[in-house]
Order: C-alpha cells, then structure tokens, then sequence
C-alpha cells in the first residue's frame, strides 16, 4: 500500500506537539542560554569506543555482547539488581497493566531468565529526591545480597542522594550502577517548567493525586543541581572510587515519531539545541555523566526509549541487548 502521505501527517503531528509543548513552556527560549553548562566528561572516561565495536544502539552484535557479559554472568547471578524508575513512570501503571506501555518489564524478564534477582525500589517518581533516597536506601539495605543498581532520569538522583549520605555499610552494598539519562547537572526544560504558570498551575492537582509535590520537578532545575553537584562533590568522589559506575548519556538529532504518535521531544530538543547543548529530548547530554565515572554516550537515541517502550512506537534502541551490555561494562572492575 502506497504511504506517500505518511511523512506530511508524521509532519502535522510533529506540529501539533511543538505547538502544544511551545504553550505548555511558556517563556522565552533565550533562557536557556543563559543557564551553566554542564562539565566537559574527562575524555579518559569515555567507553564510546569499545561500545561502538559492539554495534549501535539499535542492532548490537549478539555474539561481541555475550563474550562482554559471559565472564561477569556468575558475579551477576548473586546480585540483585534494583530498578530506580524515573519521574512520572507512577503515571503509565493503568497503560502498562493493560500492555500499551512497557518499562524495563523486557529487561526484568531478561534478568529473571538469567537468573539474576530483580526488584523496584518503592519509591513514588513524583516525590521529591530527599524522600525518595530513604526508598532507596531502605531497600538496599533489605536486600540479601549485593546490588546492582540500574536507574532511569530522575531516578538517577534519588540513587545519588543515597549514595551520597550512605554509611559504609550501606554504600558497601552497592556493587554496581547504570545511570541512564540522569539529570545530574540539571535540565533546562525542567527550569522552563518551574517558571510556568501554566505548569505550575495544572501539576498541582496532579502531582497530588500521585502522591508527590512540586519538589520532585524544582529538584531537576540546572541551578539546584549545578548547587547540589558543588556541595556533594567529596561525597560524589567517595562513591566513584567505592562503586562501580557507568553513566549512560544519549542525544538525537531528530525526532520524528511514528505515523500515530509523535515524538514528545520535538520542541524540547530544538530549545536546548538553540542554546547550544546537544540533548536527548529532556537532558544535555553532558549533563548525564557524573564526574569520575566511566561513561557510554548512545546516538540517536531519545531520553526515555532506553527504558520505555512507547504505545505504537519501537523506537531506536535495542533494550535487552542494550542493558546486557551496559551491565557487563558496569560490573568490570577498572
């Protein structure tokens, strides 16, 4: 059948969505370049290279994958990995009861046939980092055996709050981390919806009813964070000589979305390139590296398809093979 139409109405969508996220963020784009940049990541961190021999984000080699994952396959096997979701996941539960939507259900399924033990902190995404810490540190804590914590956005901070405040008992538990996509040195969008009115005025209510506050998106700002990452930093450095960490980062040069849903990130990922920061969609790419760690940057690839698998859309990132791989550089010992 013929689809010549397809790329107008992918178009018209794309439209619609820039129009409505233009509303939702109202204020001037100009803001953006007035924020602080993110630290350039130290070049002696970066892991691109032997991620690129493995493929991309979307086709890996199996085989290169499985020879990265088969000499940490027995360490794995007695850890439990704890799955720190990301902001507003609260929200999709009604759509990922009923299938339409997914998050890390494919990588959770992956883990259990493997053998690994798996489990979500029980944090509420909505609430603010401070609060969702203790979850986090509670469930460390509980834990049997070693873990392996593999974080999403925001949930990134949660881990990091922590981590940072951890006794050594606690910290002496954490064998490993992937940070995907965290904000750690903030996010411009998250500034644009703290000073809307707008934002402010319908996230109330809804945030309510999700059991958070509007804390949880205040936390995400670039100057709270760029704050939060200056007073932390000897608790940051402590960490990333105890753990072993690999920050994910990613970036997109389009969005196109699919003929029925249109990608969420259009508007947002124009604004941050206006003011010069490559992005994912949400994140400046460098802001997803916490200094000290090794690090992944993933092409092509948007802010949440690493970890949800949208209604009507597959995105450009194999999951599974994908978090098999980022957990085998993880669990190496550098």
């Amino acid at each position: 059948m013929a689809d010549h139409g397809k790329p107008a109405l992918r178009r018209a969508w794309g439209r619609a969505a820039l129009a409505v996220w233009a509303t939702l963020l109202a204020g001037p784009a100009a803001h953006a370049a007035d924020l602080p940049r993110p630290p350039a990541p130290d070049a002696n961190l970066d892991q691109r290279a032997r991620f690129a021999a493995m493929g991309t984000p979307a086709a890996l080699d199996a085989r290169a994958v499985e020879a990265a994952f088969a000499p940490v396959r027995a360490e794995a096997r007695g850890l439990r990995v704890l799955v720190v979701p990301a902001y507003l996941t609260d929200a999709l539960l009604p759509l990922r009861a009923v299938g339409l939507v997914g998050f890390f259900d494919e990588q959770e399924r992956w883990l259990q046939g493997e053998g690994i033990a798996v489990a979500r902190a029980p944090i509420v995404s909505a609430a603010a980092v401070r609060e969702n810490a203790r979850h986090v540190a509670a469930a460390v804590r509980a834990s049997d055996r070693p873990v392996c914590l593999l974080t999403h956005s925001k949930g990134g901070l949660d881990a990091l709050a922590f981590l940072v405040a951890a006794d050594e008992a606690a910290l002496a538990k954490v064998r490993c981390w992937v940070a995907l996509q965290a904000p750690f040195w903030g996010s411009p969008i998250a500034d644009l919806a703290a000073d809307s009115a707008l934002v402010g005025l319908a996230s109330q209510p809804l945030l309510a009813i999700m059991g958070g506050s509007r804390e949880s998106y205040m936390n995400l700002r670039v100057a709270e964070r760029q704050e939060a990452m200056r007073r932390d930093a000897p608790g940051i450095a402590r960490v990333a000589r105890q753990v072993s960490i690999l920050s994910v980062a990613s970036w997109i040069d389009v969005t196109e979305g699919s003929w029925f849903v249109p990608s969420p990130y259009a508007a947002t990922r124009r604004l941050m390139e206006s003011a010069g920061l490559r992005n994912d969609g949400l994140v400046p790419t460098d802001s997803s590296v916490l200094p000290g760690t090794r690090y992944v940057v993933l092409p092509n690839v948007e802010h949440a398809e690493v970890a949800i698998v949208p209604p009507l859309r597959s995105g450009s990132a194999d999951r599974v093979p994908l978090t098999k791989l980022l957990l085998a550089l993880a669990l190496e010992r550098p």
